[in-house]
């Protein structure tokens, strides 16, 4: 492949995960302050500055974009633990979750509210 065919297709990576991210944001600020079942994929792209074509080009529905940002949220954490060979690389990896969990706070108390009725 060209150098500038690799060029376009990261600018589109790019502008994917750019557009994912908005969508992301602007869920989780929705979802401050009323649940999931109260957004509508109208509100969500107003608040995210995305159109609704762009969204549904991305997500089904607001809960598809839900579980989205759930599985990112669990690779981050998956990706800061690894198998602790030596006492220094546990302390290291506590760190790193500890070091996730504050710098994802947010997030993680809005999706543990987000689920708090199911079992």
């Amino acid at each position: 492949m060209s150098s500038e065919v690799l060029n376009m297709a990261q600018k589109e990576n790019q502008r994917i995960a750019l557009t994912k991210k908005l969508l992301q944001e602007g869920l989780l600020r929705l979802l401050e302050v009323k649940t999931l079942d109260r957004i509508s994929v109208t509100e969500l792209c107003r608040e995210s500055g995305i159109n609704r074509a762009t969204f549904y080009n991305h997500y089904n529905s607001p809960q598809d974009l839900l579980t989205d940002v759930e599985k990112r949220m669990t690779a981050e954490l998956q990706k800061a633990l690894s198998e602790p060979r030596s006492a220094m690389d546990a302390l290291r990896e506590t760190e790193a979750v500890c070091n996730f969990f504050a710098e994802h706070a947010r997030t993680i108390l809005i999706l543990h509210q987000c689920h708090a009725d199911d079992s």
